[in-house]
C-alpha cells in the first residue's frame, strides 16, 4: 500500500489545527518541522496562519507572515501565499490595529498581490 511520509503527517496535522482553530499547536508544528529539518512549505504557513486568524491571534499571525517572508528570501521558488497576508489582516481587524494593517497592506502591494473585493 501507500506509505505516509513524515511530511504527509505534518501536513495532515496542520490541516487539523486549522480546522480546529488550534493556532498554538499549529505554531508548534511548524517549529517541529524545522527541528526535523523538513522544509516548511507555503501551505504549512497558510494553514497555521488560518488557524491564527480564526482565533484572532494577531501577533502570531504576523509572526507567521514574517517567517513566510524569510522563507521566500531563502528559497527562489517560494512565494508568500496571498492568504497569509489576508489572514493577518483579518486577525488584526477586531482589535483596530490599523497601523499594523497598513504595514501588511504595503507588503501585499510590494509582493504584487491583488486584493479583489
Amino acid at each position: 500500500g501507500d506509505k505516509i511520509t513524515l511530511k504527509d503527517t505534518f501536513r495532515l496535522l496542520a490541516k487539523a489545527c486549522d480546522r480546529g482553530h488550534r493556532w498554538q499547536q499549529a505554531l508548534r508544528l511548524i517549529q517541529r518541522e524545522q527541528e526535523a529539518s523538513l522544509a516548511v512549505e507555503p501551505r504549512d504557513y497558510s494553514e497555521a496562519s488560518s488557524a491564527c486568524q480564526k482565533s484572532h491571534a494577531w501577533a502570531s499571525s504576523l509572526r507567521i507572515l514574517t517567517n513566510a517572508e524569510k522563507a521566500a528570501k531563502q528559497f527562489k521558488d517560494y512565494k508568500v501565499d496571498a492568504s497569509i497576508y489576508l489572514n493577518a489582516l483579518n486577525a488584526l481587524e477586531p482589535y483596530g490595529y490599523w497601523d499594523k494593517a497598513l504595514l501588511v497592506l504595503r507588503k501585499i502591494r510590494k509582493e504584487g498581490h491583488r486584493l479583489d473585493s
